[in-house]
């Protein structure tokens, strides 16, 4: 259904083999839960970037720094036009019909709610090129009111329960 292939986003990435629905399971991502501590411990250093959060405090990682090399969703590269949300922590979820030849791409708002701190900084350069493009991503972009409208349904459900909380529902 997918495969890997060279991404104008950001060297590799998984492209369709062949259409895809919308609503189609893509990838469930297995790994380790982690906690934010011990993605600070130096075995981690370099890697922690490919993890993401899906709890305040923990993040789905690797299994080995080896995992990283494009198995499930630490191969796909983030747009700020995606085509693909989550149906729960770990399942990516094609958001419209893709077609045949084109990346799979998913918004790091939709799974990033890390606050920029001296020691974590999710900040970094979209080379997207989309439409939408912002520009720069960091682990605030889930406020953004706009995302939070065009997102309805693809977060992850600790950053909606977030949203949640801040809209008081």
């Amino acid at each position: 259904m997918i495969e890997i292939g060279i991404s104008r986003i950001s060297g590799t990435g998984y492209f369709a083999q062949a259409a895809i629905a919308s609503g189609e399971t893509l990838i469930v991502q297995g790994g380790q839960i982690l906690h934010s501590r011990v993605l600070d411990r130096p075995e981690w250093e370099g890697l922690s970037g490919h993890c993401f959060q899906v709890e305040a405090d923990f993040f789905l990682c690797p299994l080995s720094p080896h995992e990283v090399s494009l198995e499930g969703i630490w191969g796909v590269n983030h747009s700020c036009s995606p085509n693909c949300g989550f149906n729960g922590s770990l399942s990516l979820v094609a958001m419209s019909r893709i077609l045949k030849g084109e990346e799979i791409t998913f918004d790091y708002a939709m799974s990033d709610a890390r606050p920029r701190t001296e020691e974590w900084s999710p900040l970094f350069q979209c080379r997207c090129e989309s439409a939408s493009c912002r520009q720069i991503i960091t682990g605030d972009d889930w406020r953004d009111p706009q995302l939070r409208k065009r997102y309805v349904g693809w977060f992850q459900p600790y950053i909606d329960r977030l949203i949640r909380k801040e809209q008081n529902v």
